[in-house]
């Protein structure tokens, strides 16, 4: 199942689909009469649960998901964690996490959006765009297609461009930042990671 899970998550599904639709076919055969499934020493009702978890969630393995989009939802997630850590330092870390999750995300979506005509580097293609420089592209973009009416301006641009400040601050002169500040722009990084995961990829990246 750990396996299945791992190719899932890898760029490999297109490539293996016969492996997985065979490993899928042996759990499901591995089931008892009784519903459940064995594997010694854990106990059953333990197992199955992970089993019926793994097959509720097998569609939702983000197997179209490259590695821009599998780092901003892992840099969110520490982000998340540090901040339930505490301290002064962990939320400096968290901040930063934060902002490259967004930065992955937006590079991510450049990438799986061809219509956006957007690219993660610069004209050089060794250096990628800053996070302020990529969601005033994103912003372009959307307003060239249709998705936002200009002068419309992109949803929580503005938070997240002063949480990117915070994370320069904490970087080039070592700022504090405070609970509130960072519970703040976690939440603003989320509503857009979110929003836009959902209404331009069908992605519900952070679940």
């Amino acid at each position: 199942m750990l396996t299945m899970e791992a190719i899932r998550r890898s760029d490999m599904p297109g490539e293996v689909p016969h492996v997985l639709a065979q490993g899928d076919a042996w759990l499901v055969a591995g089931q008892t009469v009784l519903g459940g499934w064995l594997a010694e020493p854990l106990s059953e009702d333990f197992v199955a649960g992970l089993v019926l978890e793994y097959l509720a969630r097998q569609n939702e393995m983000l197997p179209q998901v490259d590695g821009f989009l599998l780092m901003a939802r892992d840099f969110f997630r520490k982000g998340e964690e540090l901040r339930l850590e505490g301290g002064a330092n962990n939320r400096r870390l968290a901040a930063i996490a934060t902002v490259h999750a967004v930065e992955m995300f937006l590079y991510g979506l450049f990438e799986s959006r061809d219509d956006l005509a957007l690219s993660a580097f610069r004209d050089n293609g060794t250096e990628t765009l800053g996070p302020r420089e990529a969601l005033g592209a994103l912003q372009s973009a959307l307003q060239r297609i249709g998705v936002l009416a200009a002068p419309q301006r992109l949803p929580h641009r503005d938070n997240l461009s002063a949480l990117i400040g915070r994370r320069d601050g904490i970087i080039h002169r070592a700022h504090e930042i405070s609970e509130a500040e960072l519970d703040a722009g976690l939440r603003q990084a989320r509503r857009f990671i979110e929003r836009f995961a959902k209404q331009l990829l069908d992605l519900n990246l952070l679940q």
